[in-house]
């Protein structure tokens, strides 16, 4: 797998659009947004598009299967990658996206000797959401699974940056040498850890995703670090009062193409917005909305769909738009 490392451009030109709670729209706009949520300021520790571990080599690949004496183990719903140094615990494990950590235990064995008699479960592990459009995930979120840890370095509830270390690689659980299982599936919590039967094709990620008896839908974790990202404002948080002036940048998308806005507002329900926003020649985009005292007061998150490729579902960033208050209002 080649993982793109291209460098984003500087901003060049902005375009400038509507929003859903629009009532003008500026066309000399403001200074882009400084983020104001220092939590998701942390340095990264892993370049973006990488998966969450050092060595990017797979041991076991999405929807393959293997043998332990007589029983069979079919369809995995995850991908395996082993330690630099085989067989050696120690490795950092990374989150592949900010979020927020909503399980982080030890579920069946904590024994860390690689012996499989007696042993199940994820060991220790770590699950974090991630919101995503409900295009894809109909519950706007997607869960990113990381089991088999040797020990685990953040708690439930922790907000967490793409890149920041969230354990250490290990052989907790049901787990036949020190390797991170990296699952992502659509429901928390994760279910099963195979599925019973194969569904590879010949092919990694063939199909991109699967579902279980229980609804659960999997998906291959590389889908989600090998694409080239999209990026609007960082992936930050901007927070505003009413009345005020929102001012949106991106970069990484089809040059010259047109770019879909989906917005999920404070009460949970998701609309594209209108109209479409043009790339310039680099591929870069920009718009700013003002909202109204009647717009209402709380987070919308907001992504951004490249029209040409489809990309901005599985790797795009997303923008928390708080709006509080205004004094006026």
């Amino acid at each position: 797998m080649q993982f793109c490392s291209r460098k984003l451009l500087v901003l060049l030109a902005f375009v400038v659009g509507s929003g859903l709670f629009m009532t003008g729209c500026s066309t000399a706009l403001v200074q882009q947004e400084v983020a104001d949520d220092n939590s998701l300021q942390l340095e990264r520790t892993l370049p973006q598009n990488q998966p969450s571990t050092s060595n990017h080599k797979l041991t076991q690949c999405f929807g393959c299967g293997f043998s332990l004496g007589k029983k069979q183990y079919r369809g995995h719903l995850g991908e395996d990658f082993g330690a630099i140094t085989p067989g050696v615990a120690g490795d950092p494990v990374f989150a592949i996206r900010a979020g927020t950590v909503t399980i982080s235990k030890l579920d069946g064995t904590g024994d860390r000797t690689c012996t499989v008699k007696n042993r199940k479960g994820w060991g220790n592990y770590v699950v974090i959401a991630h919101p995503y459009p409900k295009v894809l995930a109909p519950k706007g979120f997607l869960y990113s699974l990381y089991g088999h840890l040797d020990s685990r370095a953040v708690a439930v509830g922790d907000r967490i940056s793409e890149g920041q270390q969230i354990g250490i690689m290990g052989c907790t659980g049901f787990a036949t040498a020190v390797h991170l299982h990296q699952g992502l599936v659509d429901r928390n919590p994760p279910g099963l850890g195979y599925l019973g039967k194969d569904f590879t094709q010949g092919s990694r990620c063939v199909p991109d995703h699967v579902s279980d008896s229980t609804g659960r839908t999997y998906y291959c974790p590389s889908l989600f670090f090998s694409a080239p990202t999209l990026r609007i404002n960082g992936g930050l948080s901007s927070s505003k009062p009413q009345g005020q002036t929102f001012v949106t940048t991106g970069s990484g998308y089809t040059p010259n193409g047109t770019v879909t806005r989906i917005l999920r507002k404070p009460d949970g329900s998701e609309v594209p917005l209108t109209p479409k926003i043009q790339a310039d020649s680099s591929g870069n985009i920009g718009w700013s909305f003002t909202s109204s005292c009647s717009t209402p007061i709380g987070t919308s998150l907001l992504w951004v769909i490249d029209d040409t490729t489809g990309r901005g579902l599985f790797w795009s960033s997303h923008v928390e738009q708080i709006v509080t208050k205004g004094a006026q209002c």
